[in-house]
């Protein structure tokens, strides 16, 4: 992953300037480098909420909205079949057998919720889809979720990113902070949680 980013990392940057959807590509397919990138970011540290603010400011509101819902749900997919996949041996790869299990037992209770919530946040949308797919989440639960949280997000970000057209690093710059500001809260319930564990 690391040796990927280093050799495509001046790549990533260029998409990433604030008015390169504008000047690099054109309106025909702007939406697909976008979708792309979405579902790179399972492997790639790639801001998913700045894509959306910058689609957002090229395509407005509304076809924002779809584009990046739609590029969320396919990144959410990927990474729970790929899971489903390799679940036998990517599963045991990363987790112990008693981990596995109580895996299964969080998302038959919790899954749902979890997956909605973790849209918003970075880093936490991978890992989630990953493991619902390792702990064989029912699929329909899980993409009715992936739905929900998915378009919430995606319309805020769509909302930001055409609201600041006029000024598109501004709308990337609000879009990058808010899964940061998101992430505090959870990463300290979090370390709380394993400090008690």
């Amino acid at each position: 992953m690391a040796l990927l980013f280093v050799f495509s990392g001046d790549y990533f940057e260029e998409i990433l300037k604030p008015d390169a959807f504008n000047e690099k590509y054109s309106y025909g397919n702007a939406w697909l480098v976008a979708v792309g990138l979405m579902i790179s970011d399972l492997f790639l540290p790639i801001p998913a909420s700045a894509i959306m603010s910058a689609i957002g400011s090229k395509y407005g509101l509304v076809n924002a909205f779809f584009i990046n819902t739609g590029g969320l749900l396919l990144a959410g997919l990927t990474a729970y079949f790929a899971a489903k996949a390799f679940s036998s041996k990517g599963a045991h790869f990363i987790c112990s057998d008693s981990e596995i299990e109580e895996y299964s037992q969080f998302f038959n209770k919790w899954g749902g919720l979890s997956i909605i919530i973790s849209r918003a946040l970075p880093i936490l949308p991978e890992v989630t889809s990953l493991m619902a797919g390792f702990a064989g989440m029912n699929f329909k639960k899980y993409l009715f979720s992936l739905f929900l949280g998915s378009s919430a997000v995606s319309f805020l970000y769509s909302w930001i990113g055409s609201s600041s057209s006029q000024e598109p690093l501004w709308g990337i710059a609000v879009a990058v902070i808010i899964p940061l500001l998101l992430w505090l809260p959870v990463n300290r319930f979090i370390t709380r949680k394993s400090s008690h564990s």
